[in-house]
């Protein structure tokens, strides 16, 4: 492969929708296309549309939880809580550390 051509082939990779190269350049969202957020929307309303229709209070069966709206990638990351499984890392740690100090006196 000349260089010429591994440049072109480059190229071409980075305008190729769902390339690794390509959702590099973009982001996140890079594959949440018009279509599938339409989609995602349409889904949704369907989704709501069964949630108000899906119980009735005078017999006395509630409706369940409210559907959550269908998120995008880059949505979910900003949305996303930060894991408290920093703090248990650090619990652990401390444990094992008393735990080899303790042994290690004994």
């Amino acid at each position: 492969m000349t260089w010429r051509r591994l440049t072109v082939f480059c190229r071409q990779l980075a305008q190729m929708p769902g390339t690794a190269l390509w959702r590099q350049l973009r982001g996140v969202d890079a594959d949440w296309t018009v279509d599938v957020a339409l989609l995602a929307r349409a889904t949704h309303a369907l989704e709501v549309a069964n949630w108000q229709r899906g119980a009735d209070p005078k017999e006395g069966r509630q409706k369940k939880f409210f559907p959550p709206p269908i998120l995008s990638p880059g949505e979910q990351v900003k949305k996303a809580k930060p894991k408290q499984s920093v703090g248990k890392l650090l619990e652990f740690r401390a444990r094992a550390n008393y735990q080899a100090v303790e042994g290690s006196v004994t």
